[in-house]
């Protein structure tokens, strides 16, 4: 890699950590979310996104359709693959997540806790806790061939 693309991959390597360290259970709320499908249909994922953030911040239906888009990949034969634009692929889920993630901790400023990964795991904490699945012994029983272990942030350390 060229000095300016290693120096993206080695700025990123703690969100990719966290959302490696978490893709058994992200990999379990996509497919609850997706159900039969192949992929999350638009209304699921924001229905579920409200739900599970409205205490914190009440996200627009307008703000959530932007969070959908943004995470959307490019589609190539637009008349063919029309239906796409109405679901996420697991990578766009996981985009969708890191999207979210940011509006919702927009507030928090704190060096530490402001960086984009200290944000994805609070949601994902969040999303863990709403699906009961937080305990890693639980987690490890629903998905016994995935690690979905749960980086811990330093419960004293104040956050969003």
């Amino acid at each position: 890699p060229t000095r300016r693309s290693s120096d993206l991959i080695k700025a990123n390597m703690p969100l990719n950590k966290t959302l490696h360290e978490n893709r058994g259970g992200l990999q379990l709320i996509f497919d609850k979310l997706r159900g039969n499908e192949e992929m999350v249909h638009k209304d699921k994922i924001a229905s579920y996104t409200y739900e599970l953030t409205k205490t914190r911040y009440e996200f627009t239906k307008l703000e959530l359709h932007a969070l959908f888009i943004y995470s959307l990949e490019i589609i190539i034969d637009e008349v063919k693959d029309a239906k796409k634009y109405w679901y996420l692929t697991y990578w766009e889920f996981i985009e969708y997540i890191c999207r979210v993630a940011l509006k919702l901790f927009e507030h928090v400023k704190d060096e530490k806790q402001g960086r984009m990964e200290y944000k994805v795991n609070k949601l994902i904490r969040i999303m863990y806790e709403a699906e009961d699945i937080l305990d890693p012994v639980k987690a490890k029983l629903r998905s016994p061939d995935e690690d979905i272990s749960f980086q811990e942030i330093n419960e004293d350390e104040e956050c969003c």
